[in-house]
């Protein structure tokens, strides 16, 4: 069965530092399923940039902000999470998951993010299928699901 309760999110700025390498991780490998999803042209043109030198530092500053945020607030998994645990999960964590193990190669822009980065594609791969294993029996049905 799941694990039940409500329990407050870690943030980068109080996360052990091999936490927060994992945390910078799956923020890069979620630009780079950006860009595996999205014509780089479509994305430079959605960031207001010219170059890929462009582009990949705007995403590396999106993901600063976005970690930034979460530093800003007290947050718990039952607001963050509040549209379903499991499909949160799934959208957020997973999908990343699925595309990194799938991923022999990067392509030359999200060569170039991960690197700009200071971060491997093995190691990406290691640290978001970490925090997946860790974060499942949040998604597991609990008595009274369905």
């Amino acid at each position: 069965p799941g694990i039940l309760g409500d329990y407050p999110l870690l943030t980068p700025g109080v996360a052990t530092a091999e936490q927060q390498r994992s945390i910078w991780a799956w923020a890069v490998a979620r630009g780079c399923l950006l860009l595996f999803e999205h014509d780089v042209e479509v994305m430079m043109n959605a960031h207001a940039v010219d170059t890929t030198d462009a582009l990949v530092d705007d995403l590396l500053n999106m993901c600063r902000q976005a970690l930034d945020r979460f530093n800003t607030t007290e947050d718990t998994t039952a607001r963050v999470l509040s549209g379903g645990v499991r499909v949160r999960w799934q959208g957020r964590l997973e999908v990343v998951d699925t595309f990194l193990s799938k991923c022999k190669r990067l392509g030359p822009v999200s060569e170039q993010l991960v690197k700009q980065a200071g971060i491997s594609l093995p190691e990406m791969q290691s640290c978001v299928r970490d925090l997946l294993d860790a974060t499942r029996p949040l998604t597991l049905d609990r008595p009274g699901d369905r």
